[in-house]
């Protein structure tokens, strides 16, 4: 198989686990058993042996976060930090590096690397466990971040506009309203543009929105028919079928499931015009 799963791991990330995929990068049995338990009854965890397996999971399947060693075989933590951050699928995911190298030297190469954060061993395990949801609290945060400005058409910040991850979230948003009529285009055309397939641009959208590609282009076709309400004369059958709902009825009942109110509802209300 291409990548080794160790007796105490979970075999596969589940699309409807409430528990974040961690990925180990680990070369040692005895860390990989640590790690595995204490951290298995609140991640879902997958292990590589090496830094190159590691790279290749990574590609695949897009962990919520990477535990490493610094000192592995075929690719080190060094090398495995630098593809990861450089890579336009992989560079939002945290990396923590775990090192029994202790100079500054150490330190600010790791930095340079694109290491999130790097803990020395040995380490305390309530340590280790803090700067995980310390990370994932962060990557949340920067979700709703994206969300707000991408799909509310908020200005961007500077620090936003020069992320590749809201680059590349805007840009699938961009082509989304492009192609918002052709039902037909998604999700393969939609993936083919990104240059990933339709399951690396699913678990990509969902890292860095909150939500799968399809309830993501679902949102947008919503936002988008919501902003058409106030400001196009248009009937409502109409939007619908300009935002991508070729069935009028499973448009109202989307509306009102996103917005609490129906349409035609929200169309008469004057005081939600923007």
């Amino acid at each position: 198989r291409r990548f080794e799963y160790d007796p105490l791991e979970l075999e596969e990330e589940k699309e409807d686990s409430s528990k974040p995929l961690i990925l180990i990068a680990e070369d040692n049995r005895d860390m990989i058993f640590y790690l595995t338990t204490v951290l298995r009854d609140e991640f879902n965890i997958v292990v590589a042996h090496n830094g190159q397996q590691a790279m290749d999971f990574a590609e695949e399947k897009i962990p919520d976060l990477i535990i490493s060693d610094l000192m592995m075989p075929v690719v080190d933590g060094n090398k495995l930090c630098s593809h990861i951050k450089s890579s336009v699928m992989t560079s939002h995911i945290p990396i923590i590096v775990l090192t029994a190298k202790t100079s500054s030297e150490d330190r600010i190469q790791l930095i340079k690397a694109g290491a999130d954060a790097y803990m020395t061993k040995p380490f305390i395990e309530e340590e280790l466990k803090a700067k995980i949801n310390q990370l994932l609290k962060s990557r949340k945060e920067l979700r709703e971040k994206y969300g707000q400005v991408v799909l509310d058409s908020q200005n961007a910040s500077p620090e936003l506009t020069n992320d590749s991850n809201f680059e590349f979230l805007q840009k699938v948003t961009d082509i989304i309203y492009r192609e918002m009529k052709n039902i037909d285009f998604f999700p393969q055309g939609l993936a083919s543009e990104m240059c990933v397939s339709p399951s690396q641009l699913n678990r990509k959208i969902k890292s860095i929105s909150g939500l799968n590609a399809t309830n993501y282009i679902l949102k947008v076709r919503l936002n988008r028919a919501k902003k058409l309400l106030t400001t196009s004369q248009k009937p409502i059958g109409e939007i619908a079928m300009d935002c991508g709902f070729n069935d009028f009825a499973y448009f109202s009942r989307t509306f009102k499931k996103e917005f609490g109110i129906t349409p035609s509802k929200y169309q008469r209300m004057p005081h939600l015009s923007n």
